[in-house]
This record gives structure tokens, sequence and C-alpha cells, in this order.
């Protein structure tokens, strides 16, 4: 951190992230200009030359700085970032910045979907063998932020989306994790290379000693370290695989660990996501008994394939975090017969993988400023689609199309904020709807 003394940097943003970053760096003895086109709340930021309702200032600034560091929602491909850019300021990455202030165990898990339900039980894992373990990453604790609160931590789990990874150069964790690739985030990314790009810089820096979980289902993600030395795992439920989901079990090598059949019963996807976790926490020490207490009583997060309740033989499921065509389809695949929601912001161009479900879908519910790409996608399909323009009016439309023994499904295949301010807020919404209609525990 000397090296920072007297450092010139520019951050840009004041969310979660931005916030950590720009008082670490000042207590380490930079000298930071923190900037944020909105108005957000500046208190706490003592020593930090704070510019908000724009980026003049910042822009000013660029041609002599030592770095810029971006929040991890900003895009590289328009103002001010990519101007940075082209003006050739170096742009770093706060996953680098983090590591470089700990010597605990780094492991990084990236992908399409489940990197947080991996993060979380990885972190239980490595806790019941003792370990002083922290998630953190994409969710409400920055890397940054834990290696601060947390000095005498022995792991670090972190969530490495492909917005925190795109600038890192140095970021070496010990054990990488990929859950699934698929198209996502095209709306931030200019395009699905760049993506894939991002996505791989989490084993880019991996060498001798390191290890790599990779699904069996992509076995084409095995070449993303460049290091013939990296010991290479693949997950999955082919019989081949070296972490392998059997039933109720999962195997690693001659060991069987109890406890995959609670999360596979919520869906097929979770105890793929459990078979990574135990990979991961096994290769730093993990024994079998620690990995099968922490799988014990597990549950994902809300809004990931969440029972809400039922009415009329009817069951009412929120997955509002499915936010892309690979994560919905994943959802729809757990149920046989389906009154799907879906719709929103589209982050992906095409939504046509929703159609090859189409014989499990009773009815589509097409909401938001996607309504008609949701609409478009089962032209020519024997699949009923409605509109709605609101969440109460597509949860009424979703009772009035169901049959006993169907299942009603927010999966809207699309990102959130062209009615609501996230994923979360959408699904509680949900939920909130569902019970004002009737439908109970």
């Amino acid at each position: 951190m000397r090296a920072l003394r007297g450092a010139k940097v520019v951050v840009l943003g004041l969310a979660v992230t931005g916030r950590v970053a720009a008082r670490v760096l000042a207590d380490a003895g930079a000298r930071v200009l923190a900037s944020d086109a909105g108005n957000p709340d500046v208190d706490g930021l003592d020593g930090v030359d704070v510019e908000t309702g724009g980026h003049e200032r910042a822009r000013a600034a660029l041609d002599d700085a030592d770095f810029l560091l971006p929040s991890p929602g900003i895009s590289p491909n328009s103002g001010i970032l990519a101007e940075a850019i082209a003006r050739g300021v170096r742009v770093a990455s706060e996953l680098d910045l983090a590591q470089q202030m700990t010597a605990a165990n780094v492991l990084a898990v990236t992908g399409t979907k489940g990197k947080t339900t991996v993060c979380r039980l990885t972190e239980r894992m490595l806790r019941e063998a003792g370990s002083r373990a922290y998630a953190c990453g994409n969710n409400e604790v920055p890397f940054l932020q834990a290696v601060v609160e947390h000095p005498d931590a022995d792991a670090f789990v972190v969530e490495a989306s492909s917005f925190r990874l795109y600038f890192c150069e140095t970021f070496h964790p010990r054990v990488a994790v990929v859950t699934n690739l698929a198209p996502d985030h095209l709306d931030w990314h200019s395009s699905m290379d760049d993506y894939h790009d991002a996505k791989a810089r989490i084993a880019q820096n991996q060498g001798d000693g390191d290890v790599f979980v990779y699904p069996a289902s992509q076995p084409e993600l095995a070449r993303w370290p460049a290091d013939a030395r990296v010991a290479r795992l693949d997950f999955g439920r082919e019989p081949s695989a070296a972490i392998r989901v059997d039933g109720d079990e999962i195997v690693v090598g001659d060991v069987r660990i109890a406890g995959a059949g609670d999360l596979a019963r919520r869906g097929p996807h979770f105890a793929l996501d459990a078979a990574a976790a135990a990979g991961a926490a096994m290769r730093v020490g993990a024994p079998a008994a620690a990995v099968a207490r922490g799988l014990s009583g597990f549950v994902p997060d809300a809004h990931r394939l969440e029972f809400v309740g039922e009415r009329c033989g009817v069951r009412y499921y929120d997955d509002s975090m499915a936010t892309n065509p690979f994560a919905a389809v994943a959802a729809i695949r757990s149920f046989d017969s389906v009154v799907l929601i879906a719709g929103g912001r589209k982050k992906v161009p095409d939504l046509s993988p929703l159609r090859d479900e189409a014989e499990r879908l009773r009815t589509v519910v097409a909401m938001g400023e996607a309504a008609a790409d949701v609409a478009a996608v089962f032209d020519g399909s024997d699949v009923p689609v409605v509109r709605a323009t609101d969440m109460g009016a597509a949860v009424e439309e979703a009772m009035k199309a169901a049959r006993e023994g169907d299942v009603v499904l927010l999966a809207p295949a699309c990102a959130s904020q062209d009615a609501y301010a996230n994923y979360a807020e959408r699904g509680d919404d949900f939920v909130r709807t569902c019970r004002l209609l009737g439908v109970g525990m």
C-alpha cells in the first residue's frame, strides 16, 4: 500500500463499492477525487475530494491521474469511462486492490447464474471446517470492505461478476469457479465475446498449485487457465465428472457426501451449485464431514426459485433473480406445467431460448418493456400469450390461466429496472400481490 501514498486517483461512482474504495485509498495516503453523476450520500468520506451531479472535475483530472477506479456498474463503452480508456488512463480493479491487502486464501466464483449460492455454500463449508471464511464481492460487502474488516481472515470467497473482473490485471484466486456461461449483460458488454473475455479473467493469473472448477456440460471452459499446471476439475451429473451429483449425494473421488437432495428438490440446478461449492471447499482443506454440515439446512437467498404458497391446487414460485433466458429456462425445467410471468428490461437481445420450453408452458404472461419481445418468441407456437400492464394484472392473468397441479412462475428472463429498483423489489411485489390475491403458505 506504500505505492498509494501521494497517488492521484479518480474514483467513479459512489455506490457501495465506490464509497469503500474512496475511503480505503484515502486512508492509504492517496489523493482521491470521487465523482458521481447523481447526488448520493457523501457522509463518511472525510479526506476524499467529492464531486456530485456530474463528472466535469473528474474529466479535467484524468490526464494527471495515476489511475482511475470505476464502480462495477459503470460500462466502459460510453461516458467518462470510455473517454478515460481512449485517453490511455490506467483503469484499476477493486479486486486487484483488495487482494494486494490480504494474505488470506482467495476463492473466486463467476458465471452467469448460481454465483451467490456457490459463494454462500462455500463459506458455510469452510466455516464448518473451522476456517475464518467470508463471502463477499458482488453483494452488499465488496471484497475490499471485507479485507479491511477482517484482517485475520483465513479465506475470502469472492463473487466475481463480469463487471468486477473486466479490468483485472493481477487478481489471482487459489481456487477459481465458473458455474456456467450463457449470454447475459449484453446491455453492458459490447458483445458476447467481450462478456466471455471478462469472465475468463478469473483464471488468467492462475498457475502451479491453483485449481479451476468448471461445468462438465461446458468442457470448452477448461481452456480458461493459460497455465497447463492448473488443476482442472469438472462438476456435473456426468458419470465422468470429477465432482459428481449422484441422486442425493455429491461424489468427490471416492468420497460420497449426503445433502444435495434437499437443494435438488428446490431446483435441479441447485444441486450443481452444491457440487461446485463442495469441490472448491475441499480443495482448500475442508473435510467431507464439514461439507456435509454446510449443506445441511442451507437455504438459498430469496427470489431464487422460492416457494411463495398455494391457492386452489396451484403453486406459486418467485424466481425474480432469473434475469436472463438461461436462468429462466433452468427454472421452467424444474416443473412439468407452468404459467410463466416474464418480461422487464432486456439484457440480451435474444429471448428465443424460452420457446424451447413450450411443451412445459400452459400460458405466458408478458409484462414490462420487453412484453412485445416475449410475445414474439411464441409467435406461431401453441402457447397462449397474454399481456399485463403491471405485476397485479400479471398475477391475476396467471391465476385465470392456471389449472390444478400447475405452477405459476415469475422467471422474467429480463432485468427489473424498467419498473423496479432491482430484482428483489420486483420479487417482493410478486409475493405481496400473491398474498393479496389469496395465495397462502
